[in-house]
């Protein structure tokens, strides 16, 4: 009886509390990445997944960009830091270098009017005039598509060469020094030889006479 006297009923309620924690996604290489336009579609690629979506990570054109990731469910997913926002990847596409063009740049006086042999093609336009008179004259090279080109040596559209006209008589005077230091040259290889050749001959006499005494 003592024991029916102390004895509590134990009660219970039926709630189970049970928690479902979100799968975590492992970030993918959010490092800047840089590139250099080539005319063609550029992508940045990342791990193939079904948990998240990248957008803006094909272009051409040379330019600053961002590309977007963003999981697919961030209600039931997350960062593996954590966290469940939108990830951005910075991206450059830098414009591609243009070589200068090789040029005769240094004409002869003629009299007549002298031109360049720089040709306009699908990179650059030419802006210059044919001169006549001796000096020095500018030519004016502008790049077709500024947006996605630049200049090896400015990041500028533009980009300027120069040119000359010289007298007639710097090229006779370079001719007549040329063809002076030509002969001397012929000169003193001919004495070379001859000194050469004497001396030989000399040995030789005392050599045969050295034989005969013998």
């Amino acid at each position: 009886k003592l024991l029916d006297e102390n004895y509590n009923e134990v009660t219970y309620n039926n709630i189970l509390e049970w928690t479902i924690n979100k799968a975590l996604v492992e970030k993918p290489n959010c490092a800047s990445r840089v590139s250099t336009y080539n005319a063609e579609e550029q992508t940045i690629n990342f791990a193939t997944t079904d948990k998240y979506t990248v957008s803006g990570n094909k272009q051409t054109k040379a330019g600053n960009y961002q590309i977007r990731i963003s999981l697919n469910d961030n209600v039931n997913y997350k960062w593996h830091d954590g966290t469940s926002a939108d990830l951005f990847v910075n991206w450059t596409i830098n414009k591609a270098k243009v070589d200068l063009p090789v040029f005769e740049s240094l004409h002869i006086y003629t009299g007549k009017k002298i031109s360049v042999d720089i040709e306009e093609n699908e990179l650059w336009s030419v802006f210059y005039n044919p001169e006549k008179e001796v000096g020095k004259y500018s030519i004016l090279l502008v790049l077709n598509d500024a947006e996605n080109y630049e200049w090896e040596n400015t990041t500028s559209a533009y980009t300027t060469l120069v040119w000359e006209i010289i007298p007639k008589n710097n090229s006779t005077t370079i001719s007549v020094v040329a063809i002076t230091l030509a002969c001397l040259i012929l000169v003193l290889l001919a004495f070379y030889l001859t000194l050469h050749s004497t001396v030989a001959i000399k040995r030789r006499r005392r050599s045969d006479t050295g034989l005969r005494n013998y």
